[in-house]
């Protein structure tokens, strides 16, 4: 029996957020905005169909646990986080907000992937905010220690380490924007041919199964249309860890076969994005199995950067 107590504090703790202006330094007092981490006015023009798009949603079944679900969501909430206040983030951006995009571009190419460096650390402040709330709550209810070693204590003090250690990350790259250091990063591009726009993501993702140094190498990814027959597909990451990260890029670097290597990019944002969103049209064309094995994948990889392999999880 779940104590509604607990059960209260739960679906409070959706409202909590992380609530600062990320930009370098964070000492910026103005009021964050909800910005997108993937282009609304030209990326969301292309996939979304009566202004909505198609996302993996958390809902809750009877026992109150969260079960991802494929929903419709307004192209306006679709992406959004607020990390920055509106002069930072109209400033920061706005190379690639106001211009198309070049693939040549260091500069573009630098600030796609700070954008998802941004959005990942509030996310995960976020999360950890939540979880210590939760923490706070149970303990105050007396449904687990409060002063001693507990399962629940343990679970929120990973979570606030892990947002530190993406706040490290970030940091990296503060710097070499203000020193206009776009080499910090290098980049594998990818060109995706389509019938029309499918799929769109913003994501960095660590690589569970490498060490690098005291930690794990990390990924920005992002995959967007630029018009409806053309995809890039870009996975981006430090100087550093570049090695790495080309290991575990390998099937998508080394394949000869168009098709192939764009299923293994499929696989890759199932496997480590949840901040993917669909073409209602192009997932209107799913059938119920492979809707149903795009979700239960996406739920098996929580925790776990675990490969599997199925027709079905090609998404463009």
């Amino acid at each position: 029996m779940i104590d509604k107590r607990l059960l209260k504090s739960y679906y409070n703790s959706f409202n909590t957020k992380a609530f600062i202006c990320l930009y370098p330094g964070m000492t910026c007092s103005e009021k964050p905005i909800r910005a997108h981490s993937i282009q609304n006015s030209k990326v969301f023009d292309l996939l979304s169909d009566k202004d909505h798009l198609v996302s993996i949603q958390q809902i809750t079944n009877k026992s109150h646990a969260p079960v991802p679900s494929f929903g419709l969501i307004g192209r306006n909430k679709a992406s959004v986080f607020e990390g920055l206040c509106q002069h930072h983030d109209k400033s920061l951006f706005k190379p690639i907000d106001d211009s198309d995009f070049e693939v040549d571009d260091k500069e573009q190419l630098f600030l796609l992937a700070y954008r998802s460096v941004l959005k990942e650390l509030h996310a995960s402040m976020t999360r950890a905010i939540k979880i210590q709330e939760g923490y706070f709550s149970k303990a105050h209810l007396g449904l687990c220690a409060k002063d001693a070693p507990s399962m629940e204590g343990e679970f929120a003090l990973q979570n606030i380490m892990d947002a530190f250690d993406t706040y490290e990350y970030k940091i990296g790259f503060d710097n070499a924007f203000l020193a206009g250091n776009y080499d910090y990063l290098t980049h594998q591009i990818f060109k995706i041919e389509t019938d029309r726009a499918t799929v769109a993501c913003s994501q960095l993702f660590s690589i569970d199964s490498f060490q690098f140094r005291d930690t794990v190498p990390r990924v920005l990814m992002n995959i967007f249309p630029v018009n409806n027959k053309l995809t890039y597909a870009i996975f981006s990451s430090t100087k550093d860890e570049s090695s790495q990260v080309n290991d575990y890029l390998f099937k998508c670097l080394r394949s000869n076969n168009v098709s192939v290597r764009n299923y293994e990019i499929s696989k890759l944002i199932i496997r480590n994005s949840d901040n993917f969103f669909i073409s209602p049209l192009h997932f209107s064309t799913w059938s119920e199995s492979k809707k149903s094995k795009v979700l239960q994948h996406c739920a098996d990889t929580v925790f776990k950067d675990v490969e599997q392999d199925d027709v079905d999880f090609y998404l463009f």
